[in-house]
């Protein structure tokens, strides 16, 4: 099972979606996220690391972006608009993702030698833009 294949779940289908170079010219983290009679999403999260440079936990960034390669512009054109039921599947898929040891255990930072997933996913304001219905 690769980390970059989507898992179906009642909610939609979620995977990693790799690194790329956005438009800031820096590298991002993604996912990808698939809902029911929309086109695939992408969004940004980062690796927050404790003082002990070992433990972490993750963070959403961004989500929301037709086009991996737009993270991490917080312009809202460049992003999605989500419904309040969307966003609650979206969140349960993050989790699913996050805490798919399988999945997670290929990649960086969680396959590195002495890490320690905390397990603890934070939504970053201003993460995903919704129309309040």
């Amino acid at each position: 099972m690769s980390p970059f294949d989507l898992s179906t779940f009642p909610e939609g289908e979620i995977g990693f979606a790799g690194s790329v170079r956005g438009a800031d010219e820096c590298g991002h983290d993604l996912f990808q996220i698939q809902l029911q009679d929309r086109p695939l999403f992408f969004g940004k999260w980062d690796s927050i690391f404790e003082p002990d440079g070992n433990s972490f936990n993750v963070e959403i960034f961004s989500f929301g972006y037709k086009d991996k390669y737009n993270a991490p512009i917080m312009h809202p054109n460049a992003r999605a608009i989500f419904s309040i039921t969307e966003k609650q599947k979206i969140v349960a898929l993050i989790n699913h993702l996050f805490n798919n040891t399988d999945k997670r255990q290929l990649l960086l930072p969680f396959s590195m030698k002495n890490a320690n997933y905390l397990g603890q996913i934070i939504f970053g304001p201003y993460w995903i833009i919704t129309n309040h219905t």
